[in-house]
């Protein structure tokens, strides 16, 4: 029931109505998952992530998050995953909108 909530909580389209929801992530989604087990934990804390904020405030906020010594073996991989992808999404999206500007 739990990842079924997750994976409708992050709808593209949605970013600004969403982007105060990040912040909840962190504060108190990942303090959350430490207590559940390696594979919900890990589940839970990859659906839950604010992917579709791709802005440079996700990518700080991560760091912050990997920073602090407080994260469990599991959900510190599944914060360096997130970031990874969210890092070649940004360089999809800037390489996307380069090709797109027309040359002048």
């Amino acid at each position: 029931m739990a990842e079924a909530h997750a994976r409708g909580i992050w709808a593209a389209g949605q970013e600004q109505i969403l982007e105060p929801w990040r912040d909840r992530y962190f504060a108190e989604a990942l303090p959350a998952l430490a207590g559940l087990d390696s594979r919900r934990a890990q589940r839970l804390g990859r659906l839950l992530y604010p992917a579709i904020l791709t802005d440079a405030a996700t990518v700080a906020a991560t760091d912050e998050a990997l920073e602090r010594n407080n994260l469990s073996k599991v959900l510190r991989m599944t914060l360096l995953d997130q970031r990874t992808i969210l890092e070649e999404v940004r360089v999809a999206r800037s390489k996307w909108q380069a090709f797109e500007r027309p040359a002048q």
